[in-house]
């Protein structure tokens, strides 16, 4: 067999730019807003996973957070999708079962706690980051 064969087939497993528009997304949702919220609330993003589907260019940012604290995040989300601060609002709040920062006692055992979350609808359709840019000229 040839020794390529594996790698031609998981590079043609792609279409032209899927690859780095999924991977730019990927790092937008994993990297970018994630430690830009964390940088000013550390602990914020615990177990932190954006909602929503980018098909309609709108996600939804759970936050670990005061609501006394909503427009600082409303100013950090807007820097991050690099939209006006008008594109975003606070949607609501859940409440979401997250893993404890402690080590677990056993093996078998891992603590949680129930935190209350902050959920922020951001409307990027208008958005000049570059990552996401790159996914959505993609999808269009």
């Amino acid at each position: 067999m040839n020794p390529n064969y594996n790698k031609r087939i998981k590079e043609d497993a792609y279409l032209p730019g899927e690859k780095e528009a999924l991977d730019g997304l990927f790092k937008f949702e994993k990297d970018t807003v994630r430690n830009a919220l964390e940088k000013k609330f550390p602990g914020s993003t615990r177990d932190f996973w954006m909602e929503g589907s980018p098909m309609n260019w709108k996600s939804i940012v759970p936050v670990i957070i005061d609501d006394s604290d909503k427009s600082e995040v409303i100013d950090i989300l807007s820097k991050a999708f690099q939209v006006s601060k008008s594109s975003i609002e606070l949607s609501g709040a859940d409440y979401q079962k997250i893993k404890k920062d402690t080590t677990s006692i056993s093996s078998n055992y891992t603590p949680y706690s129930t935190e209350r979350r902050l959920l922020f609808t951001v409307d990027w359709k208008d958005t000049k980051n570059e990552d996401l840019l790159r996914y959505k000229n993609f999808i269009q």
